[in-house]
């Protein structure tokens, strides 16, 4: 019932112990409650998946090393019809 005076810093280390495994427990519940109300979130408002995604200004005119992509329209012919637009602020 009373604990010894040698054994009270002993107290100290099991409350904290418990506490540690009280917030490993609530963590992953928490974090499967949240991905199961958006799985039926989602299922509920028939949401469309994203459309195809916007392209950057550098990947619609620049050569992708990286990506071995090549931009639709040449950045040369564009300056030669003269659709580009100057870099810099007036």
């Amino acid at each position: 019932m009373f604990s010894r005076s040698e054994e009270t810093g002993n107290r100290a280390a099991r409350f904290a112990s418990a506490a540690a495994q009280v917030l490993t427990t609530i963590l992953p519940a928490n974090f499967n409650l949240r991905t199961i109300a958006s799985f039926l979130f989602e299922e509920q408002h028939e949401t469309e998946p994203a459309g195809p995604r916007m392209q950057n200004r550098h990947d619609r005119l620049f050569y992708n090393p990286y990506t071995k992509t090549n931009p639709e329209v040449s950045i040369r012919e564009l300056q030669r019809e003269g659709k580009l637009p100057s870099p810099l602020r007036r």
